[in-house]
Order: C-alpha cells, then structure tokens, then sequence
C-alpha cells in the first residue's frame, strides 16, 4: 500500500485515489443539503463524524487498493458533512462581529491539524516500517473525531430565531452551503486529477499557473460578493432573497440568483436593530392558507384567480423583522398554498395582553378595505379598520412595503413591480385577546379618478402580535418599539438631523408633562442637540417622538455605525435601545432603492391643505357638461377626438359652438391672461387658510405655462399667446406677497398628440398627431420641435427646469415611461445643498412620496403619507362654464373634509379653475375665504398636527387629532348638550377642556369621566352657538 520514499510515482493512480475523495466529498454536501434542515444542525454534524471516524478505520487497515479507494469515498462522505454544516452553523450561533473571527479559528485548527499530521508522517517514516508510516496516521485521527463526536452529543443545538431580512433563509442556507461544496469538491477533484500529470510536465509553473488564477479572480470576488461584517444574519441586506426547496429547482433558482434578484424591503423600515429586545409573536398561519400567490414561471400560481402571481425568486425569508415586527412568511412549494384569501376566518390566538398587530397584506385590485375585529376574553370586542392597495398598479406605482421586480402572468412576466403592504392596528393592551376575525370580503375603491366601487378581494401574508410585557408596578411602562435614522432634519435649523423613535407605553398609567419625559440618542458619531419630549401617552397608545441630532466633530455624513436611544424621566420605567444609525444627511444615487428612501418632509406633513390650480388652453372653451354627463373640461382635447359617441357630449358641444373647422390649438390665441394678476391669487390661497399652493405647468395637451429652450418646444406661453412666464410670475408674487405659502408645480409626463411619444403612448395617452374628428384632417402640433428622444429630451429638461425655478413639490401626472430616478437623484441632492427640503408624489413613475386619490379620499389611517384631491366644482379640476354655481364646493364641504381628511394622516388640496383671462369664478373666492375664515380661527387643530394611534373618528361625526401640546375633538355636526365619547380619550383628572375658534374660544368645558372609561362633554347652549361648520374641542397636556 505504501510507496517507498524516492520510488517512481504513478501519476494516475496519485490523481484517482485523490480525487476519490472529493468524490465522497460532494456526495456528503448532496446528502445534508437534503436532511440538514430536518433533522437539524447538530444531529448531521454528529452523522458526519461518524461517516469520518468509519472512513478513518477502513483507511488504517486497508489491505488492497480498492479497500482504500473505499474507504477514501467514505472519508470524503464525512468531510463533506462537515465542511458543509459547520461553517453555517458556527455563523448561526455566532455575533455578527465574531463570525469572522469563528470562520478564522476553523480555518486555523484545519491548518493546525494539517501540520500536525504531517509531522506524525515525517515522524513515521523513521520507523521503517511502511505499513505503519500510511496506517497510524490515518488510524490515530479517530481519536479525536471521538472526542469531538462525544463533545458534540453533549451539546444542544440553537437554532436562529430569526433569518435574513435580505438573504438566505433557514432553509436554504445549508442547501446554499451544500452546493458550494459540491461545487468546490468537482473542481477540487478535478483539480488534484490533472496536477501530477501537471507537475510531470512542466514542473514549477503549475504554482506560478495557480497564483495567476487567484489573481483572476480578485477582480469577481471585489465586485459580486457581498459584504457581511457586523450585520446579523437577520440583516443581510444584499444577498438574493429565494427559498431553495429542493434540488431539482435547483437551475431555475441559479438563474434567478445570477441576476441578483431579491425582493426590497422599503429602507424606511428596513432598519438594523443592534439590542434586539423585540418581543412581536408571529402567528402560524399555514392551517388557514387558502391561496397560492408565487411562482416560478407563468400560470403556476394564481393569485388574483387569473393566472397572476408573484415572482418566487424574490419570495422573503421564512423569518425576518420589518419596521421592528418579527414576520413569517411562507416558503416557496412546488406546490399548496401560501397566503390566506380572507373570507371570514376567525384566527385563535395565544391568551394574552397584545398592545397592537402588524399584517403584511395586498388586495387584488384597488384600495380594499374592511374591518377586523378582535375578541377579548370578558365577552367584549374592538373592531380596527383596514386598508390595503392593490399588489401592483400601472401608472402610478404603489409604495409597498416589500418591492418585487415584477410580477408573473398566465403568459410571460410584467415588468412593473408588485407589492405587499404593511398594516398596523390598534388593541386594547387592558384586555386578554382570544382572537381576531377577518371580514367575510373586503370593500374595493378604485384608484382612478372618483374611487368608484370595484371588485376585489384581501390577502394576508403574515400576522404578528405584539405582546405587553407583565409587570407588577404602577407606573408607566415605556418601551421602544425601533428607531430610526432619517434623511430628514428640523426645519429653520443646520440640517439638524431627526431621530425617530416609535414609543409605546405598556404600563397601567399615564405619562404626563409632569413626567418630564425625555428621549436623547447617544452615539459616538451623534450628539443630540433637541431632546424629544412626551408630555401626554396613555397606557396601550403610541407616540412617534423625533430627537434632532448632530454629528460629531470629524464624522462625515453618511458614515453609519451604531446608536442608541434613552428615556429619561421621573416614575417612568424604560430600557434603551439600540442601532444601526446613519450619521448625517447623505447623498442620494440615482437607484430605485436610494430615492425610495427619500420621504415627505416635515413642512409638508404639517401643512396639511394646499390650492390647486388648473388653468391652461382647455380654460378657454371652458366646458365638460354637467350633472351625470359632467366630467374633466382639461380633458376637452381628448373628448373632442372621442368623437360623437363620448357620454360627455364635447363633440356636439364643439360643433354647436364653434363648428367643424375650427381645432383646439386654434384656442391658444383666446388664451390672454389679461385680467390676471398673480397678487390677488396667492392673496386668495393665503386668507383660503391654505399653506402651499400647486400651479399645472403642463397638462397632458403639451401647452407649457414657462419658459422652456426653443430646442425642446416653442409650445409655450412664453413663446405663444400670452407670451408671459406664469409659473414664474406666480411664483414670484408669493415670494413676495405671502412668503409662507409653499410654492409647487403639477407637471403631465406625457402629452396626448406629441408627435415623438407615439414610440412610448400608453391608453389614453398615444402620442401621434390628433386629427379633425370632424373631417379626419392630420393635425400639426403648433409649437413642436422634433426630438431625438422624448423621455431624455423634453421630459428631464422640463422637470429639471421646473427644479431651477424653485418648486418644493414635483406633483406629476400620469408617470409611464420616465427617468426620474436620475432626475429625483439629482434634484433631492442639489435641494438639500440649498437647505430646501423638496417632495414628490407618486405620479413621476415612482411610488414617491405620499399618494394621491383624486376625486376620493381613505375611510382610515394610511401610515405612508397621502393627499386627497378634488375641485370644488362637482367633477372638474379645469374652469366648466357648464356647472351651476349652485354646485360649487361650500365652506362647510371644505372644512368637514379638511378635518376629516387630517385625521387619517393626509393633506387636502382643494383645486380651483380660472378662466382663460385669469379670473377665478367669484363663488369660488367666496366660499375658499368663508372657510378661510374658520380654518385660521381654528389651525391649532388642523395644522402641526398628527393622526392618533388608537382611531381616527368615533362614528360618523367625531374626529381626533393630536399635536405634542394637546389632543383634539372635532365634531363635523352640531353637538347636542352632551358629547359621551367612548374611545379611550386621554383625559386624566385634573384636565381642563376648552373650546378651540368661535364665539367662546377658551373657554371651559365641563368633563366627566366614568368607570367605563367613556367620559362626556357638557356643552351649554352658548357654546353650541358660538360655531359653525364643525366644533373642536381641546384637552391642553
């Protein structure tokens, strides 16, 4: 068996027995790739010492070649097991900042029993003896296999709880570790093959051949693999995101993987937590899977019941935390369901305390909605509003929670992307929870224009509780349920950075101001310089606190390491928590994940109502019917075309009026703005009460309203009739004028007859000349200037003109083709040079950053933020001479529906419609100052103000808001002597009620609260006088 030193060397049989071993090698990764996960970690380590210690023995007492060459395939059988599993599980077990330092200590040991046994042969050979030179060595392993083999049956294995939230998850880590393996034992077999005959034939160049292929491959390993030093494995956040099931998936998987597809988690909330004290439940919900939404290639699964689904090499982890709730999620199967199709299923839960849960959800079509209710163990019950979009929506696409690449249909793939939503609901923390009831189906608005009723049914993906941590104390009990470092800062100050922290208190008492409640974030790359406050939580709310922070000297923003948030404050108990931070404000790239970080900022979070104003060539016919057959009079131009059969009868109106030769560019001179003047607007929009106001710069018929380079178009009203910069004009009478109204741009990506968007026209938008509809005449496009491209040549030098001119809300129509992620990149970038912080909405092609009803508003809290649009004519944004003034918007409309819309976390912007001179309609002016009026009298409810956690209205009547000073009660009808509100309000004794606006601003209110929690307002007759439209009522912390 042995051969003598010196003897001649047979380069075959070297190579085979060799390679024998890298044989067993890979069939010991195929083998634990496919038990590993069910009999778990260590219980394979174990088999694999078992498989090596056999292997051990059959090698020290071969007595024939093939007896070797067997027991050569065994041994590499048990190093295959092993070098499979134990670098996964070492990862598993360890810190992220010591993982390296285990992969270190293996690699070390390897080496060190390398060297160990080499020396035992090179002492062997000393004995003469030669079967004793290849046996003892061989032999002598086996003991300590045994002693690791015994120290392993000793040990318990600890599974991770959680897995990646951007990687690999359970189940596929060690199928991932198996197939690199197996791959490293062909090529290492394959490999060790070919070196004797190598090393035969040209001697010392094979080393010099294998430190050049090293070097080859610096170059992939820099640019493919992925950084992992200090991220928890339930944070990886760059590696593919797919559930290796089984191995015969295995090409199509790779596939997916070579393209790096992994589903996005949105940034805001994709958060690394450093002191993981998260407690959140994630409920089972396998035994109520009724549906199968992924796969693999097209019609394998069918969501939506039409052959649709989601892309299943990007399904998420098993396991993983989002927006600090730990989440399950279903993996992928060849075949059986993986989410529940809600239909009335009652979900038993574990008996406990729950402050709130957290769904990840999506609808089928439209916005759905319904109710759930949770049962509570005295008999009792709470219903909580739902809210979910649809998966995926063309044009504007939707701002999920978890971002897929596309989506599959019964033929091919779609490449827009789906989506899954996050939902969170309030409990009653007092109260132990037996179960939550899903509706029996869900409610459909849709998105276009007007939200009418569609058919639609809600998916729920995962479910997860949030428990209340037992206590015997008294006292408050806050607990921080994540922070967050924003690309945000403190208006009117040095880009102070701003800290969110989400805070709930689980305790049995109050927190008041006389708490002194303080949250600070202490970091060594951040200094707080504005402390967070809390000066009014009751038990089971939630209050979402900003801290305002600096870097510390020498930090440069953008460098991120770890942080950690304290509460600091009499009778309070709370512990700190900790994470991964961004210090300072960084720069944006032009990526889809960078600029879906970006979010609204505080000034326009807090303005919450703005004026829109639509004003452009369609003013001058002026007409979009009335009644049932009334719709857009900006839409004229595509009416027209729609020929005789369009319900809103333009065609007829066209013909009557203004006959069959006349075409609508012919407008354009009838366009005159001459009684126009941009003071007495913004004078308007400021006794209105409105703090922003959205000027159209170009509807979809192309007809720019400033001034744009004669090489991308003259159709404008600079170079045409009026042959005056608008935009800019009004922009600078605001400046002047009305300083604090917040100046913005509506802006149409495409445009209906632009001859160069044909290649790109969608639906209602084809691009191509339009014709006569009347004699079916070409028509020119008047101001037209070919262009080479019309995404790169009109689109980004339009928007990027409208940056320079200083808009702070980019509010863009229809998306379609675009490259706003360069332009959003750029703009973000060059706004915060200027200390500006802009916004976009979610019509530029990108979700953005608030969304956008129009004509129709949410019946409950959305968390991302959101604004309502509409005219205050009945059915147009657009002048329509057509609509009875009778039918204008009245101020109690508007200021209900501001209250309303507010409370639920949107904005509210109210369009008007000037003629073609630039008069605004007297009625209009007239009711937008009469609410004017009531909405200044009354702003401290309105602006400044947030959404509370608990509800947003009680019945139909009642609606709450908060600010950090106090909580509001709006009543949108007269109240009668006695307002009894049965939420739990956050009233403690010793509050003083008062009335905010009216007659009787100040003024006290008697209260009483009862054992049932309700309390009730005592309003006398005065107090119900002194006020109109709606009655706000305040409880001052």
């Amino acid at each position: 068996m042995g051969a003598a030193s010196g003897s001649d060397r047979d380069a075959a049989a070297i190579g085979g027995l060799v390679s024998l071993w890298f044989g067993g090698l890979a069939i010991g990764a195929l083998i634990v790739g496919t038990i590993a996960d069910s009999i778990g970690r260590l219980k394979t380590i174990q088999l694999g010492y078992l498989w090596r210690i056999l292997g051990a023995a059959l090698s020290a007492s071969a007595t024939s070649m093939p007896w070797f060459a067997f027991a050569r395939v065994i041994s590499g059988i048990g190093c295959g097991h092993l070098n499979t599993i134990v670098p996964v599980w070492t990862s598993e077990l360890a810190d992220p900042h010591l993982r390296g330092a285990f992969v270190a200590v293996q690699f070390t040991l390897a080496m060190v029993g390398s060297t160990t046994a080499y020396w035992m042969e090179f002492w062997c050979l000393k004995t003469q003896s030669l079967s004793f030179t290849w046996s003892f060595p061989l032999g002598f392993q086996i003991v300590f296999l045994l002693l690791i083999l015994a120290a392993a049956l000793l040990a318990t294995l600890r599974e991770p709880v959680g897995s990646t939230q951007r990687g690999f998850s359970l189940a596929s880590r060690s199928k991932g570790a198996a197939l690199a393996t197996f791959a490293f034992s062909i090529v290492g077999g394959t490999i060790n093959m070919i070196i004797p005959y190598l090393i035969d034939a040209i001697g010392f160049w094979v080393f010099i051949l294998f430190a050049l292929i090293s070097l080859a491959l610096l170059a992939p390993i820099y640019l493919f693999y992925v950084e992992t030093a200090n991220r928890h494995l339930q944070q990886l956040d760059s590696l593919t995101s797919f559930t290796m099931i089984n191995l015969q998936r295995v090409g199509a998987l790779l596939t997916a993987a070579a393209f790096c597809r992994a589903v996005i988690f949105k940034p805001q909330n994709e958060f690394q937590a450093l002191s993981n004290d998260n407690t959140s439940v994630a409920l089972d919900l396998r035994p109520w899977f009724n549906n199968r939404a992924f796969g693999l290639k097209p019609n394998e699964s069918s969501f939506d019941g039409q052959g649709n689904s989601y892309p299943a090499e990007e399904i998420p982890p098993e396991r993983f935390v989002y927006g600090g709730t730990n989440y399950r999620f279903a993996a992928y199967n060849e075949s059986g369901h993986d989410n529940l199709l809600v239909k009335g299923q009652e979900i038993p839960v574990p008996r406990s305390k729950y402050f709130s849960y957290q769904m990840l959800a999506a609808s089928e079509s439209g916005m759905a909605s319904g109710s759930v209710t949770a049962k509570y163990a005295d008999g009792s019950s709470t219903t909580g509003p739902l809210l979910v979009p649809a998966w995926w929506s063309w044009p504007y696409p939707a701002g999920g929670d978890l971002v897929f690449s596309s989506f599959l249909t019964e033929n091919t793939t779609n490449y827009n992307r789906s989506n899954i939503f996050q939902t969170i609901n309030w409990l009653d923390s007092s109260k132990e929870l037996v179960s939550l009831k899903f509706p029996k189906s869900a409610s459909g608005s849709s998105t276009e224009p007007g939200g009418a009723a569609v058919d639609t049914n809600l998916h729920v993906f995962s479910l997860s509780l949030l428990p209340v941590p037992k206590h015997t104390s008294a006292t408050a009990r806050l607990v921080i349920q994540y922070a967050r470092s924003t690309q945000k800062w403190i208006d009117g100050t040095d880009k102070v950075q701003i800290v969110e922290v989400v805070i709930n208190n689980v305790g049995s008492s109050f927190i008041s101001r006389n708490d002194t409640v303080r949250v600070q974030v202490e970091s060594p790359g951040l200094e707080t310089v504005i402390d967070g406050a809390i000066k009014r939580l009751g038990p089971g709310d939630q209050a979402i606190v900003e801290v305002g922070v600096k870097n510390r000297k020498g930090v440069r923003p953008g460098r991120t390491g770890p942080a950690t948030v304290v509460i600091k404050g009499e009778h309070v108990a709370s512990r700190s928590y900790s994470f991964k931070a961004t210090y300072g404000i960084s720069a944006y790239k032009a990526t889809y994940e960078s600029v879906y970080s970006h979010e609204a900022p505080n000034w326009y979070n807090n303005a919450k109502y703005g004026i829109f104003i639509h004003w452009g060539i369609y003013s001058v016919p002026g007409w979009g019917n009335k009644g049932s057959k009334e719709n857009y009079a900006e839409w004229y131009w595509w009416w027209l075309g729609q020929g005789p059969s369009d319900p809103t009868e333009v065609y007829e109106y066209q013909k009557k009026t203004y006959g069959t030769e006349l075409v609508y560019d012919d407008f354009i001179q009838n366009f005159t703005a001459d009684a126009w003047s941009p003071k007495e607007w913004v004078d308007l929009f400021a006794d209105a009460g409105a703090n922003y106001f959205v000027q159209v710069s170009k509807h979809h018929e192309g007809y720019a309203l400033f001034d744009l380079p004669e090489n991308v178009t003259k159709r404008t009203s600079v170079a045409m009739t009026p042959h005056r910069n608008l935009v800019q004009e009004l922009f600078d009478a605001a400046k002047k004028h009305q300083p604090h109204l917040h100046r913005a741009v509506y802006y149409s990506l495409p445009e209906w007859f632009h001859p160069d968007y044909k290649k790109y026209g969608f639906s209602s938008w084809p691009g191509g000349n339009a014709s006569n509809p009347f004699t079916n005449e070409t028509l020119p496009y008047i101001g037209y200037v070919p262009l080479n491209d019309y995404i790169e040549d009109k689109i980004l030098p339009e928007m990027n003109t409208l940056a320079d001119m200083g808009t702070e809300i980019m509010w863009c129509d229809i998306g379609g083709p675009n490259r706003t992620v360069e332009f959003a990149s750029e703009w973000f970038n060059r706004a915060a040079k200027e200390d500006r912080q802009v916004v976009m909405n979610a019509r530029c092609g990108l979700p953005g950053d608030f969304d956008t009803p129009e004509y129709a508003r949410y019946n409950g809290v959305q968390v991302r933020k959101w604004e309502s649009s509409l005219g205050m004519d009945p059915y147009s944004y657009g002048y329509n001479r057509a609509t009875p003034l009778a039918s204008y918007m009245n101020a109690s409309s508007i200021v209900t529906g501001l209250i309303d819309i507010v409370s639920k976390n949107g904005n509210f912007l109210l369009d008007v419609g000037p003629t073609a001179n630039g008069t605004i309609v007297d009625v209009e002016q007239k009711n937008l100052r009469e609410a004017g009026s009531w909405i200044k009298d009354h702003a401290e409810a309105i602006f400044n103000t947030t959404y509370w956690f608990v509800t947003p209205e009680e019945g139909d009547n009642v609606r709450f808001t908060i600010s950090k000073d106090a909580f509001y009660i709006h009543t949108l009808t007269q109240p009668n002597s006695t307002l009894t509100l049965h939420s739990p309000i956050p009233w403690i004794r010793g509050d003083e009620v008062t009335v905010v606006g009216g007659k009787m601003n100040g003024a006290a209110v008697p209260t009483k609260k009862f054992h049932n929690g309700s309390i009730s307002l005592f309003l006398s007759p005065e107090m119900v006088a002194a006020d109109r439209f709606a009655w706000v009522f305040k409880i001052t912390y």
